[in-house]
C-alpha cells in the first residue's frame, strides 16, 4: 500500500490539471462581470437615461458588453464541467482520508451531526471527522458530504449524515438566512461540488495540497 506522500505524488498531475480547468471556468465567470459605470446627475428628470444610453453607446463599452455576454454564455454551458472537475477534487481528497485519517474518536462539538446514524455508519465516517471546522463541521466531513452529494445527486434524499452536514453549512454561518449555496432544497444548484471546494478555499493545487495534508495529519496528532 502506498503512503501519503505517494498518493499525493502519483495523483499530483491529475490534481494539478484538475485545477487548471477550474480556473478556466472562474475565470470565464469573472470575464462575464458587464462594465459598471457609477454616473453622476443632478436629478433632473430623464438626465440619468441619457447620460447612461450615451455612455453605453461607447464602441469600446458595447464591445465590452459583447464579451462579457460571451464569457457568460461559454461560462454557463461550462457549468456542468467544471462541477465534475470539483467533484473529481473530491473524490481523490476524500479516498485519501479514507486511506490515511487514523481518527477513532468523536469530537463532542460536531457530535450533532451522527444524531441517529447508526453504529455501523458511525464506525464507517468517523475518520472524516477532523480537520479546521467550518460552520460548525470539520473539513473531512465536509469534503465526505460534497463528495456523496456529487457521486448520488440524481437521487431523491441523502443520507440524514449527509443532509445534516449540508445543513449545517447552510445554516451555522452567523447570519440568519439559509445560505442557498448549500441548501440541497435548492433546486436551481443542483451540484454542489463546486461551492464545496470554494467553502474550503481550494482555489488552486498549492492550498489545496497543504491544507488537505493538514486535515489528514489532523487526525494523528488528536
Amino acid at each position: 500500500m502506498v503512503d501519503i506522500e505517494e498518493y499525493f505524488d502519483q495523483s499530483e498531475h491529475a490534481l494539478k490539471s484538475l485545477f487548471d480547468c477550474l480556473n478556466h471556468y472562474k475565470e470565464l465567470a469573472r470575464m462575464s462581470v458587464a462594465p459598471v459605470k457609477a454616473i453622476r446627475h443632478s436629478g433632473r428628470l430623464g438626465e440619468f437615461e441619457e447620460k447612461y444610453l450615451q455612455w453605453r453607446s461607447l464602441p469600446e463599452v458595447k464591445e465590452n458588453f459583447e464579451f462579457a455576454n460571451y464569457a457568460k454564455e461559454e461560462f454557463y454551458a461550462s457549468k456542468f464541467s467544471m462541477h465534475v472537475v470539483c467533484g473529481s477534487i473530491l473524490q481523490i481528497s476524500c479516498k485519501a482520508i479514507e486511506l490515511f485519517s487514523s481518527n477513532h474518536k468523536l469530537d463532542e462539538a460536531s457530535s450533532f451531526l451522527f444524531q441517529k446514524t447508526s453504529q455501523k455508519a458511525r464506525e464507517k465516517t468517523i475518520k472524516f471527522a477532523i480537520g479546521r471546522v467550518i460552520n460548525s463541521v470539520p473539513a473531512g466531513l465536509v469534503i465526505y458530504a460534497g463528495r456523496n452529494q456529487y457521486n448520488h445527486f440524481e437521487e431523491e434524499k441523502l443520507s440524514d449524515l449527509n443532509t445534516r452536514i449540508f445543513d449545517s453549512l447552510a445554516r451555522n454561518h452567523g447570519g440568519d438566512y439559509i445560505d442557498p449555496a448549500f441548501d440541497l432544497q435548492n433546486n436551481i444548484v443542483g451540484l454542489f461540488s463546486s461551492n464545496i471546494c470554494s467553502i474550503l478555499d481550494w482555489n488552486s493545487y498549492e492550498n489545496y495540497i497543504l491544507d488537505i495534508k493538514s486535515i489528514i495529519e489532523s487526525s494523528t496528532n488528536a
